[in-house]
């Protein structure tokens, strides 16, 4: 094997564990959002819970050390030490305990990505509270009966598992029944059957564990005993295994008892944690998990691509030896158009798999509200919508940045702190918003805050006083655009810098990102209720269908997903509002957008008559009515030439920031045309 081969196979395996990594930490940082909800609530975290987060940790202590990943193997195992002794009861999972594994969710991914400062010493710090934490914990204090006394067999009881028995002893404790519930199962469903049978009793109580049977059940069948611990009668548990074509036994019950005390939780300094070098919630990897089912389909599109492939070589055959009869160019049109349908079923095929459902960044957000509120000591309540709303893999990557300023911005400038919030007769609690949901070929992305709002005095105030603006220009601002400053490079109404926000980035930030993906923002505030900031992105900037229209003497593709009417227009009708063209749509003023100018293109000069030989019509134009967002603009063009799939191809470094341009595409001869950001051009139009 060659050097390169073995890098090449050094990399894939490194990209292998980063992407199996990454997915198991996000795991475990989402059941601990979980566990810490459930704590919120007032009710005790659930036993399933903890034990869950015990077996991530216990998969990514395998993963780590079959990768040679040591740092990470023995961080894993160390807290996997410590979920154990929380999960068998000899401490508490209590605020300090949350602190501390959610710290480690950021250590894990930063040791994952390589991107830490200070590693050796923050794996130390971080080391040192693990031992500090697993010598608090006590041994097992139950007060539990004998489980003689309450009927269980010797028997079944030397089936149990270390952790069973304890969650047997918990619940005894709490006075609960035992059940045994019956079950024989099919073995070609019984996954399917089992399940279905878990997720019922669980609502009646903890399923404690799932045993072999005794019974004689059939030879097609295995037969399970589960053990249910509940507060419910026995009439209701077998109501509930008969439905799943089981039966049900009481086989005992606990006393209700007082529990040991719990733990005082001790207060711990707030340790000072590893940060990464440059902080980001953006995966490590861009591989997406596909469901074998939508790659069975593209296989089955490539194999009747294949036959049309067959089907037109046999006609290119019959046409080169002259050996075509009459039907064979029928037989080419009908081989065409089943080429064209299958080729569109392979692009929505590949665009399907390209898609992921935008909880991927929103579970990561959540943490970093989590950290962010503790760290302003602000409470805030985060609520999330439309996390299954599909994106592209891509664009997904790029927003995690954009959303993280978004979010930052809400807690630091946005949510007034609870002494102030309780002054002006607000909740002490905030409230910070997260939604999503399609709106045709676009995702609409909406973060809300119930903070102070945005003050546009204050603003302009700001602006003047940083040199942005003068006094004249100010005075002429609509309050969109006003609100728009905050967009501004290097604009901020911070006179210090704090330690999160205030120092004129990030912002900025925010708007170059999502014009770089088509995309648009926009802020809505009312001084004293808040504030809410709108993106509007396209679902993929893969595979498009695009318009193509001539202006002057170069060919331009829009986006059709921009498109919202095309209409023709004589200049006649072309009217002038403060020095732009604008004409008037159903009543309503539309503004119009001209290239030429804003591309430096030469007019092309009218003929006296056109092909027929019929005078020209040198006052037609054709307005093609594009939209992001709320905004509507008239772009004018010269002459249409129809509807076509792109595949917008990079500009390059050079030319990748060249305003209103997105990229470039190749139509058939050879004929490279360039693609119209939509985006962009609507957004320096309506704020230039």
């Amino acid at each position: 094997m060659s050097g390169s081969d073995m890098n090449d196979d050094m990399s894939e395996s490194q990209g292998e564990f980063a992407a199996e990594a990454q997915e198991t930490i996000e795991s475990f940082g989402r059941i601990l959002l979980d566990l810490e909800a459930q704590q919120k609530s007032g009710g005790s975290p659930q036993p399933d819970s903890i034990n869950a987060a015990f077996r991530v940790m216990h998969t990514l202590k395998g993963i780590s050390s079959l990768f040679g990943k040591q740092d990470l193997a023995e961080l894993s195992h160390e807290l996997e030490e410590i979920l154990d002794s929380i999960r068998m009861g000899r401490q508490p999972l209590d605020a300090s305990a949350l602190d501390l594994l959610f710290d480690a969710v950021d250590l894990m991914t930063g040791l994952v990505s390589g991107e830490v400062e200070d590693h050796s010493i923050g794996m130390t710090s971080f080391q040192e509270r693990l031992l500090q934490r697993a010598a608090g914990a006590s041994p097992d204090e139950f007060m539990a009966q004998s489980t003689g006394e309450v009927g269980l067999s010797p028997d079944l009881l030397q089936t149990l598992t270390e952790y069973e028995e304890h969650r047997l002893q918990e619940n005894l404790q709490q006075g609960r029944r035992l059940y045994l519930i019956h079950g024989a199962f099919e073995v070609a469903t019984i996954d399917s059957e089992l399940e279905e049978l878990r997720n019922k009793l669980q609502a009646l109580g903890e399923v404690i564990t799932c045993l072999p049977s005794d019974e004689e059940v059939g030879d097609d069948r295995i037969g399970l005993d589960l053990m249910l611990a509940s507060n419910v009668d026995a009439g209701n548990v077998e109501q509930v295994a008969e439905s799943a074509g089981s039966r049900s036994s009481e086989i005992g019950s606990g006393a209700a008892v007082a529990s040991a005390p719990a733990p005082q939780e001790k207060s711990e300094p707030k340790p000072e944690v590893t940060k990464p070098a440059r902080e980001s919630i953006r995966s490590l990897s861009q591989t997406v998990r596909v469901n074998i089912d939508k790659l069975d389909r593209l296989m089955n599109t490539v194999g009747e691509l294949a036959l049309v492939r067959n089907e037109l070589t046999e006609v290119l055959h019959e046409v080169t030896q002259d050996t075509m009869d009459a039907d064979t160019p029928r037989r080419f049109v009908r081989q065409m158009r089943t080429f064209h349908r299958r080729l569109e079923d392979l692009q929505r095929g590949i665009l399907e798999v390209r898609m992921v459902p935008l909880n991927q960044v929103f579970d990561k957000l959540a943490r970093v509200v989590r950290k962010l509120s503790r760290e302003f000591d602000k409470e805030i309540a985060f609520y999330v919508s439309g996390g299954d709303t599909e994106i592209d893999k891509l664009i997904v990557e790029e927003l995690s940045d954009p959303l993280m300023h978004i979010m930052r911005n809400c807690i630091d400038h946005g949510v007034e702190s609870p002494i102030d919030r309780t002054a002006k007769g607000k909740p002490a609690e905030g409230m910070v918003a997260l939604r999503a949901y399609p709106r045709g070929n676009h995702v609409v992305i909406e973060v809300e805050d119930d903070g102070a709002g945005i003050d546009p005095e204050v603003l302009l105030e700001s602006a003047i006083r940083r040199g942005f603006l003068d006094a004249e220009s100010a005075e002429e601002l609509s309050r969109r655009e006003i609100l728009n400053l905050i967009f501004m490079p290097g604009f901020t109404t911070r006179k210090e810098a704090g330690p999160i926000s205030g120092r004129g980035v990030g912002m900025d930030v925010v708007k170059t990102n999502l014009l770089r993906l088509s995309g648009l923002v926009d802020v809505i505030s009312e001084p004293g209720m808040g504030t809410r900031f709108t993106l509007t992105l396209p679902i993929t900037l893969a595979i498009i269908r695009a318009l193509l229209v001539q202006v002057g003497n170069a060919t331009y593709a829009i986006p059709l997903s921009t498109v919202l009417e095309i209409y023709p227009i004589k200049k006649g009708y072309v009217s002038t509002i403060e020095g732009r063209e604008v004409v008037t749509l159903r009543g309503a003023t539309l503004p119009l957008l001209r290239l030429e100018p804003l591309f430096d293109l030469e007019p092309v000069p009218t003929p006296a008559v056109d092909s027929a030989g019929e005078p020209a019509r040198d006052d037609r134009e054709y307005v093609v009515v594009v939209g992001m967002a709320q905004h509507r603009v008239g772009v004018v063009v010269n002459e249409m030439e129809g509807q076509q799939d792109i595949v917008i191809k990079s500009l390059g470094a050079a030319l990748s920031d060249v305003p209103g341009i997105a990229g470039a595409t190749e139509l058939g001869g050879r004929r490279t045309v360039l693609v119209l950001d939509i985006a962009a051009l609507v957004d320096e139009f309506i704020t230039g």
